[in-house]
Formats: C-alpha cells, structure tokens, sequence
C-alpha cells in the first residue's frame, strides 16, 4: 500500500516518529501521503483529544473509537457513558456532566485530565506538551 519493501518503510517509519514525538499514528500517515494516498475523516473515528463542546457533538451520530484515551479514569467514563452506569452527582469544582441518551452523566475526579476530553480552552498539541511529550 505504500510502494515500499519492508526495511524501507520501516526506516521511514523510525525517521518519521523521530520527527514527531514517537507517534506512529502521524509517522505512518506521512508516508502515506508521501506516496500520493488521501487522508480521508471517517464518521464515528475520532483520532484527536476533542474540546468538550466537540465530544458532546460527537455524541450525536455513532461515536465508533476515540483515540489517545490512556488512563483508566478516562476508559472507565466512557464504559459508563455507553452503559449507563455514570451516577448523577451535584455540580462541583471536579464533576464534569455531559448528555447522553437522554440523561446527564456526570463523573468527578481529580484532573480535567481524567476526562476523555482536553481541558476547556486547551487544544490536543498543549495537552500533548502539558505531558511533557513535546514535539
């Protein structure tokens, strides 16, 4: 599918993440690209940190995947989303409701990093960096 052998795109690969701080995902899409594939966004696949606000959108069609979910706080909000299982709890400084199947589902935890969503006002690059995964 990229018109290389083995080694090569693997090298490619390795030089690739070099570049952009070990993520495969963006180092295979390059050569992908460099070798005249389109890119194309597919309903439901969701390869980005979003915004609240953007997740809460995202809810309205069939959220298929959202990717870079790494702590288990995170896997466990979306299990109970998709379950039900999220309790109501009263607003606070740490819960975070969002509306789902016709109910509010509120979590509460720690750090807005605990949410499968970027902190308000943050963008996926200065969570990246908050991690300190510099590009």
């Amino acid at each position: 599918a990229v018109g290389l052998n083995e080694t090569m795109a693997a090298h490619r690969e390795i030089a690739n993440c070099n570049k952009c701080a070990q993520w495969a995902d963006m180092a295979i899409a390059q050569i992908f690209l460099a070798n005249g594939n389109d890119l194309r966004q597919q309903p439901g696949l969701h390869g980005w940190k979003m915004q609240k606000k953007q997740f809460v959108a995202a809810l309205q069609g069939e959220p298929l995947m959202y990717h870079y979910i790494q702590s288990e706080r995170q896997q466990l909000f979306l299990h109970g989303l998709f379950t039900g299982t999220l309790k109501e709890l009263p607003p606070s400084n740490t819960t975070q409701c969002i509306p789902f199947g016709g109910r509010q589902h509120c979590a509460q935890y720690d750090k807005a990093s605990d949410f499968p969503w970027a902190p308000d006002g943050k963008r996926a690059l200065a969570m990246i960096r908050e991690m300190g995964q510099e590009p």
